[in-house]
C-alpha cells in the first residue's frame, strides 16, 4: 500500500446549511422486526443505545484541504483522513451529519448536486438517505447513488464510517465493516472520492472508487449464508432515471473470478486493492476503466532478462467492448501478445530489459470502447530499467547427482521465484520450486530463471538423465483352465541387456533369464536392465488361471419370466437360445431376465467372453392359472368349471370359510362349492407349483325383499327397503296403478282412485316375485252448518263427511257425528283418519224471540204511541193484517218496520176499535199467530 501523508491543516469556520428530512424514528428491536418481516418503508431511523440523534450531532467533517503523498489521482485506497462518524443506526442508517453540504458542485449525469448522504450500506446518495439493504442491479429507478459496495453492512464490532469534506473534494470510507446480523468473521473496507473535477485526488475525472480487502457479499436478511449467496451486492453508479448508469459488477461469492461488468455474478476478492475512476460529467458514455493500478508507481524491469506485464481495462456499460493499444517513444525492445477485445479487454507486453538502456521510460496504454461515440482512456506507465547483476552474486549454479531417473536438480541460493525449462528430449516449464525433478529421459539443457527484487537471472546446465527401463509385456497375465499356462514375453527386449525371472516366494534365485516365459498360477518378480546395463527396474506380477463359468441348474419359471442369478464369469459373457420363443432383456448381462412367449421347456446357453466356454440349461415356463369370471347364482351349490392350473394341482380358499365349503375337499380343482347363506364370496385358487393365485367373486342371490302390506295417502307411495341382487321390475294388474320408474328398486307408485290394490316385484337375477297390498286412503273431509236459535232453545249440529273419515271430535268434547248446542259460540268439528285431519266450524247465535202488539194508539200523542209499533224479536217471517169492524182490511204489511199510523190510503180513520191478525215465523222455525183489537184515538 502507499505511504500517505495526511495534511489536516486547519478546521475552517465554514457554515453549511443542512436539510434534515422527517423520518420514522424506531427502536432497534422495532427496526429488526420490520426488516425480518418485510415491513420497512425506507423512512425508518433507529436511535438505539449509543447512537446520536442527527439533530444533536455537533461534530465537523469539513477541512481546508487534504492531499496524499502522491496527488496524482491514482493513489488507490488510502486510510480515512477524518475521525469516525456516528450513525443513525448500527444497521441500515446513514451518518448522522447527513446530508453533508458540499462546498462545490458535484456533476453527476448532467445534474449538479450540493449535498450528499453517506449511507451505512456502502453507498452515497444525492436526493435522500437510502436504507435499502438488499441491492438491485443497475439501472435502478429512483436510487440516485454511487455504490462502492451496496450490501447489508453492520456497524458494530470495530467497523467505522468516515467522511471528510474539503473545498474541492469529499472522501467517504467504510472501514472493517461486518455484515448483517452482527457478523464480523469477514469484513469489507472500501472508499468513494468525489471532486469538483479539478482536485488531483481524481485525475481526468470527478469520482474514484477504491477497495482494500473485500471478504463478504451478502447479509442474512438478503438470504445470505455465512456472508455469501442470496442477493448479490452491486458496485457502480446509478442516475435514478432508469437509463444512465454504470455497473462494475455484482458479487455473491468468494473467489477472484470476474467475467465483466454485466456478466455473471462474480467473486468478491477480485475487488481487492483495485481502484476505478470516472468522469460523471460525461453523459451517454463512460470511458474504459483501468484495472491495472500499478501505474500509480514505477514498474521496475531488470536488464538481466525479459519481463511480462498484463494491462487490463473494462467497459463499464453493458454490451461494450474494449480494445487496448500500446505505444512508447523510449522503449525500443518490447513486444505485445494476447490482445483481447472484450468487455474486459487487455494486452500483454514483453519488455527485454537486457536490450534497453538503464533509466526511466514511458509506456502509453490507450483503451478504446466501441460506443457509437467512442471514448478513450489513456494511461502513462513509467518503466524503470535497473541493473540487476549485483542481485545475483555469487552466481547461482545448478547441482545434481547424475544417474537414472528420477534425478533432482537444485539451484543454489534463496530467491523470490523460480521458473524451470527443459530443452531437448522433454519439457516441463511449470515447476516453480528451488528443486526440479526429471523423471524421464533427458539429454540437453535444463534452465532455471530466478527473480529477486523484481529482477530475473537465468542459469542453465547440460544434463543427461537415463530413464528407467520400461516393462512392455506381450501376452496375458491369466489363462483358461483348459490351457494350463500362459506365455508372457518382454516385447522391447532390444532395449534391454538382460532379464531375471524370480518366483515371488524365492526372489534371490532366478528361475529363468529368457525374455519369454511359460507361467502358471503364482506371483513372480521380474528384474530388467537397460541396454547400457546401468539402469534397472523391477516389478511384481500375478499370473491367474481363469475359473470356468457357472450358471444355474435346470429349473422352471412362472409367468413366462425368469430372473437369472448367481452367474459367475471372470470376463462376462453372452446369453443365447436357439428357441425363437426365448428373449433376453440384455444378453450381455451376467444375470439377465429371460422371457418366453409360450408355455414349454426351452434351452438357454451362456458363453463366457474370455475362454469361450459354453454352458446350457433347461427352463420350463409354467403358465399363470386361469379362473372363470365373476358370477351370480340362484342356487346354493356351484359346480366349478372353466379353470386351469399347471398339473391340475391347486388349493382353494374363500373369504368366508364359515359359510363356504369345497366338496370333496379344497384340493380338488373342479370342486363343488356349497354356500350356507346368500352373499358375495371371493374364491381363491392357488396353483401348487408357482403359488400363483387367481380369484373370482361368486354371489349367491338373495330372495327379493320388499315392504309389508301398507297404506298410502295422497294417492301415491314412495316404496322403500327393496333388496334384490341385480334389480328387478315392479308391476300391477290394476289399471289405476302406475310407477314413475318400474325398473327402480324403490320407485314411486301412484293411483288414480283411492282403494286397495296389489303390486308385484320380480327380480332380474332369478325371476322370483313378491307382492304387497297397498290401501290408498283418501284424505278426510268434513262440513257442518251455522244456525240461529231462540234464547233457551237447543239445536243439534250434524257433521257431514266422507266414508274415509274414522273419527269426529267436537270442540265441546263430544265424540261422534253430532252434538247439541244451546249457547252462543263456535262449535268446531275435527274429522280424522290415517292420512290426516279435516276441520269445520258451526257458528251458533241465540237471540230473544218476543212478539208484542200494542192495543191503543193515540194519533195526537207526543209520547211515542201515535203509531202501531210491534216488537218482533226473533222473527224470520212477518205478516200483519188490520181490519175495521166490518171486516174490511185497512192496513197490511210483511215488513215489521212498516208501522200503521191510523190511516188508510192517506185518510185518517175514525176513532174506534179495529181488529188484527199477526202471523210470525221465529228463527227457531216456530210459527206463531196473534189476534186482537187496537183502540184508535185521535
Amino acid at each position: 500500500m502507499k505511504n500517505l501523508l495526511l495534511l489536516l491543516l486547519f478546521v475552517t469556520s465554514w457554515s453549511f446549511g443542512q436539510n434534515t428530512p422527517t423520518f420514522n424514528y424506531v427502536t432497534e428491536t422495532q427496526y429488526q422486526y420490520l426488516k425480518t418481516h418485510n415491513g420497512l418503508t425506507g423512512n425508518e431511523v433507529v436511535l438505539s443505545e449509543g447512537m446520536v440523534n442527527p439533530n444533536d450531532y455537533k461534530g465537523t467533517v469539513y477541512v481546508s484541504s487534504y492531499s496524499p503523498e502522491k496527488a496524482t489521482g491514482c493513489s488507490g485506497y488510502f486510510p480515512p483522513p477524518g475521525p469516525s462518524l456516528p450513525s443513525t443506526s448500527i444497521d441500515d442508517g446513514w451518518a448522522t451529519a447527513s446530508p453533508f453540504t458540499l462546498p462545490f458542485s458535484f456533476c453527476f449525469y448532467g445534474n449538479n448536486y450540493n449535498q450528499v448522504w453517506m449511507n451505512n450500506n456502502g453507498n452515497i446518495s444525492f436526493n435522500n438517505g437510502i436504507s435499502a439493504f438488499s441491492s438491485s442491479a443497475f439501472p435502478s429507478v429512483g436510487n440516485t447513488m454511487i455504490a462502492a459496495f451496496w450490501g447489508d453492512f453492520y456497524l458494530t464490532n470495530g467497523g467505522t464510517m468516515h467522511a471528510t469534506i474539503t473545498p474541492t473534494a469529499a472522501i467517504f470510507n467504510w472501514v472493517s465493516m461486518g455484515y448483517y446480523s452482527n457478523q464480523n468473521d469477514k469484513v469489507n473496507t472500501c472508499q468513494i472520492v468525489i471532486t469538483n473535477g479539478l482536485d488531483p485526488l481524481v485525475i481526468e475525472g470527478n469520482t474514484a472508487i477504491h477497495f482494500a480487502d473485500m471478504q463478504w457479499t451478502t447479509g442474512s436478511a438478503s438470504s445470505g449464508v455465512g456472508g455469501f449467496l442470496g442477493t448479490p451486492a452491486t458496485v457502480g453508479a446509478n442516475s435514478g432515471n432508469g437509463t444512465d448508469f454504470i455497473q462494475i459488477g455484482r458479487f455473491d461469492h468468494a473467489g477472484t473470478d470476474y467475467d465483466g461488468p454485466n456478466g455473471n455474478n462474480d467473486g468478491v476478492s477480485w475487488l481487492d486493492n483495485k481502484s476505478f475512476y470516472f468522469d460523471f460529467c460525461t453523459t451517454g458514455n463512460i470511458a474504459p476503466l483501468a484495472l491495472q493500478t500499478s501505474y500509480c508507481d514505477t514498474i521496475q524491469v531488470c536488464n538481466t532478462g525479459t519481463s511480462q506485464i498484463v494491462f487490463p481495462f473494462s467497459s463499464p456499460e453493458n454490451n461494450q467492448l474494449t480494445h487496448v493499444y500500446v505505444d512508447s517513444t523510449t522503449l525500443l525492445n518490447y513486444t505485445t501478445q494476447d490482445s483481447i477485445v472484450a468487455a474486459n479487454g487487455s494486452i500483454t507486453v514483453n519488455i527485454n530489459g537486457s536490450m534497453e538502456t538503464l533509466g526511466v521510460h514511458t509506456l502509453i496504454m490507450s483503451a478504446v470502447d466501441n460506443y457509437s461515440t467512442q471514448d478513450t482512456t489513456t494511461i502513462t506507465y513509467y518503466i524503470e530499467i535497473v541493473d540487476g547483476s549485483s542481485f545475483f552474486t555469487p552466481e547461482p549454479i545448478i547441482s545434481f547427482n547424475p544417474g537414472c531417473s528420477p534425478v533432482d536438480f537444485t539451484v543454489s541460493g534463496t530467491w523470490d521465484s523460480y521458473s524451470w525449462q527443459e530443452t531437448g528430449s522433454g519439457t516441463n516449464p511449470n515447476n516453480t520450486n528451488s528443486t526440479y525433478t526429471i523423471d524421464n529421459a533427458h539429454n540437453g539443457l535444463l534452465s532455471v530463471t530466478i527473480t529477486t527484487n523484481g529482477c530475473s537471472y537465468t542459469v542453465d546446465t547440460f544434463a543427461i538423465v537415463n530413464p528407467q527401463p520400461v516393462f512392455n509385456f506381450a501376452g496375458s497375465f491369466d489363462f483358461c483352465s483348459n490351457e494350463f499356462f500362459t506365455q508372457l514375453a518382454l516385447s522391447d527386449s532390444a532395449l534391454l541387456s538382460s532379464v531375471n525371472w524370480f518366483n515371488a516366494t524365492a526372489p534371490t534365485i532366478p528361475i529363468s533369464n529368457n525374455f519369454s516365459m511359460s507361467l502358471v498360477n503364482g506371483q513372480y518378480v521380474i528384474e530388467i536392465f537397460d541396454n547400457t546395463g546401468t539402469c534397472s527396474n523391477d516389478t511384481t506380477i500375478t499370473i491367474s488361471m481363469i475359473p470356468s463359468p457357472a450358471i444355474f441348474i435346470d429349473t422352471f419359471a412362472c409367468d413366462f419370466s425368469f430372473q437369472v442369478s448367481n452367474t459367475f464369469s471372470a470376463g462376462g459373457g453372452i446369453w443365447s437360445s436357439l428357441d425363437p420363443e426365448i428373449s433376453f432383456n440384455d444378453p450381455t448381462l451376467a444375470n439377465p431376465i429371460i422371457t418366453s412367449s409360450a408355455v414349454g421347456t426351452y434351452q438357454v446357453s451362456f458363453t463366457d467372453n474370455v475362454c469361450n466356454e459354453t454352458l446350457t440349461r433347461s427352463i420350463e415356463f409354467i403358465p399363470y392359472p386361469t379362473i372363470f369370471n365373476d358370477t351370480l347364482i340362484c342356487s346354493d351349490t356351484l359346480n366349478i368349471v372353466n379353470v386351469s392350473a399347471y398339473g391340475n394341482s391347486v388349493t382353494w380358499a374363500s373369504s368366508d370359510p364359515s359359510n363356504v365349503n369345497f366338496l370333496p375337499d379344497d384340493a380338488t380343482m373342479l370342486a363343488t362349492v356349497v354356500f350356507d347363506q346368500p352373499g358375495t364370496y371371493n374364491l381363491v385358487m392357488t396353483d401348487k407349483k408357482c403359488l400363483n393365485a387367481v380369484n373370482v367373486d361368486v354371489t349367491l342371490a338373495v330372495l327379493p325383499q320388499i315392504l309389508q302390506d301398507t297404506f298410502a295417502c295422497d294417492n301415491q307411495l314412495n316404496i322403500v327397503g327393496t333388496v334384490a341382487n341385480n334389480g328387478g321390475v315392479w308391476s300391477s294388474t290394476d289399471s289405476e296403478i302406475s310407477f314413475n320408474n318400474p325398473n327402480a328398486l324403490n320407485p314411486i307408485v301412484q293411483t288414480t282412485t283411492p282403494g286397495v290394490y296389489t303390486v308385484q316385484f320380480t327380480d332380474n337375477s332369478c325371476q322370483l316375485s313378491e307382492t304387497v297390498v297397498i290401501d290408498f286412503i283418501a284424505n278426510p273431509v268434513v262440513s257442518t252448518f251455522d244456525t240461529l236459535i231462540c234464547s233457551g232453545d237447543a239445536v243439534t249440529l250434524i257433521a257431514s263427511g266422507a266414508p274415509q273419515n274414522d273419527t269426529y271430535t267436537w270442540s265441546d268434547g263430544t265424540q261422534g257425528i253430532s252434538t247439541v248446542a244451546s249457547l252462543d259460540g263456535d262449535y268446531i268439528v275435527v274429522a280424522q283418519n290415517e292420512c290426516g285431519t279435516a276441520t269445520d266450524t258451526a257458528y251458533v247465535v241465540t237471540m230473544p224471540c218476543n212478539i208484542i202488539v200494542p192495543n191503543i194508539i193515540v194519533l195526537s200523542s207526543t209520547a211515542g204511541n201515535n203509531a202501531l209499533f210491534i216488537e218482533y224479536d226473533g222473527a224470520e217471517a212477518f205478516e200483519l193484517v188490520i181490519t175495521n169492524r166490518w171486516g174490511n182490511v185497512v192496513f197490511e204489511t210483511t215488513d215489521p218496520l212498516n208501522v200503521w199510523n191510523g190511516t188508510q190510503n192517506g185518510q185518517v180513520l175514525s176513532e174506534g176499535i179495529y181488529s188484527y191478525i199477526l202471523e210470525v215465523t221465529l228463527v227457531n222455525g216456530e210459527e206463531l199467530t196473534k189476534q186482537g183489537f187496537i183502540h184508535l184515538y185521535h
